[in-house]
């Protein structure tokens, strides 16, 4: 399993300044389905309508709010027609994920953001969700309140409340990546 990040370049009046902005998280999973069945099922995520000559057929785009980056879905390659410029990345074994698994550079977690973790963390448990921490810090926000439950394949997601939020239209909203490196001068640099 492994969970890419994508960015795109945003609009603004300053285009020497023009913003990173997150553009979808992919899911490359063992299971496509049941990982789509995980965001639809517990998030309330919506599958979004594929352009009409989609380039990459078997990934499947979700949405967990309007007008927020989106979740990609797609299983293990190689796929037919699509030329990979590294072929050899499909004959690697892939590691199975579970709870003991330890934390590796690269993404760390996908947070989504809840007006109310206790209610959240209540009905994510009543659906089945393991709830792998239910207090956690999140790194410069010491009054934030979180929880992590396992997603897909074992991958994190944390759950986070902030006080003085206005009301969302959506349950859930996806608020940060969490990204693990061993040079953190160097990624804010890059």
């Amino acid at each position: 399993m492994a969970l890419v990040v994508a960015f795109s370049f945003g609009f603004t009046d300053e285009p020497e300044h023009a913003p990173l902005t997150l553009d979808y998280i992919h899911y490359h999973v063992n299971d496509a389905q049941a990982a789509r069945k995980f965001f639809i099922g517990h998030f309330q995520a919506h599958p979004l309508a594929k352009p009409d000559k989609n380039p990459l057929p078997f990934v499947e785009y979700l949405e967990v709010r309007p007008g927020q980056a989106s979740i990609a879905i797609s299983p293990r390659g190689p796929f037919p027609g699509l030329n990979m410029q590294d072929p050899a990345r499909w004959r690697r074994t892939p590691i199975r994920m579970d709870a003991n698994t330890p934390p590796a550079y690269g993404v760390h977690w996908l947070a989504l953001r809840t007006e109310n973790l206790k209610l959240a963390l209540q009905s994510l448990d009543r659906q089945g969700v393991k709830i792998a921490a239910a207090e956690a810090q999140v790194p410069g926000e010491p009054h934030a309140k979180a929880a992590v439950v396992w997603g897909p394949e074992f991958t994190r997601i944390l759950i986070i409340q902030r006080g003085g939020e206005k009301k969302q239209e959506t349950l859930y909203g996806i608020d940060h990546l969490l990204i693990l490196v061993e040079d953190l001068p160097e990624n804010v640099r890059f």
